[in-house]
C-alpha cells in the first residue's frame, strides 16, 4: 500500500474515533445519531474496499481496546456485546458494500445515492437483527425503535456523503 494510502487509512479512522463519540441520543431507543456513517460514507468514496475496511477496523479496535470512541464516549468490548454492537460491527459491511457499489453503480449523482442507500440497508439489516436479539424484541419493534426514526438522518448523510465525496476524493488525487 502506497504512503498516501496508508495515511487515507489512518485519517479516515481517526475521523471516526474523533466524529463518533459525539450523538444526540434518542429517548425511545438506546441507539444514537452520529455523524459516524457520515465519514464511512465518504470513506467508499476515498478507499478501496480493503483499506475502507482496514479504516474501520482500526476504529472498531480502538474502541475495543476501551478508548472512548463510540457513541456517548463509550468504549470497550461490552458495547460492541450490547444493543448496538451490530451496527457497529455492520460498518465494516458498510464500507465494503458501499466501495463495491460505487464502483458498480452509474457515476451519477443518483448512482451514488443508490450505492450508498444499499450499503446502509446492509449495515441497518445486520444491525436491527442484532438489536432485536440483544433487546429481545420482534422485527417490527426493532424497526420502529432502531430504524425508521433514523431514515431522515441517514438519507441526508447520504446525500452530503454523494455531493462532496467525489469532490473530496478528486482533491485527494489532484494532491498527489
Amino acid at each position: 500500500m502506497r504512503t498516501k494510502k496508508m495515511v487515507l487509512c489512518a485519517l479516515m479512522g481517526a475521523l471516526l474515533c474523533v466524529t463518533a463519540p459525539f450523538s444526540i441520543p434518542v429517548p425511545f431507543s438506546p441507539v444514537p445519531v452520529t455523524l459516524a456513517t457520515f465519514i464511512l460514507y465518504l470513506t467508499v468514496f476515498l478507499l478501496t474496499k480493503k483499506q475502507a475496511v482496514c479504516a474501520c477496523l482500526v476504529y472498531l479496535a480502538a474502541g475495543m481496546a476501551g478508548l472512548p470512541v463510540f457513541a456517548g464516549f463509550m468504549g470497550g468490548f461490552s458495547v460492541l456485546a450490547g444493543p448496538t454492537g451490530g451496527y457497529l460491527a455492520g460498518y465494516v459491511l458498510l464500507v465494503w458494500s458501499g466501495a463495491f457499489f460505487v464502483k458498480c453503480f452509474p457515476k451519477t449523482f443518483i448512482g451514488r445515492i443508490a450505492s450508498l442507500t444499499a450499503a446502509m440497508v446492509l449495515c441497518y439489516l445486520f444491525g436491527t437483527l442484532w438489536f432485536c436479539v440483544q433487546m429481545q424484541v420482534g422485527i417490527a419493534a426493532g424497526f420502529a425503535m432502531a430504524v425508521l426514526p433514523y431514515l431522515p438522518f441517514e438519507f441526508c448523510k447520504i446525500v452530503a456523503a454523494a455531493s462532496a465525496g467525489p469532490k473530496i476524493a478528486a482533491a485527494v488525487r489532484r494532491a498527489g
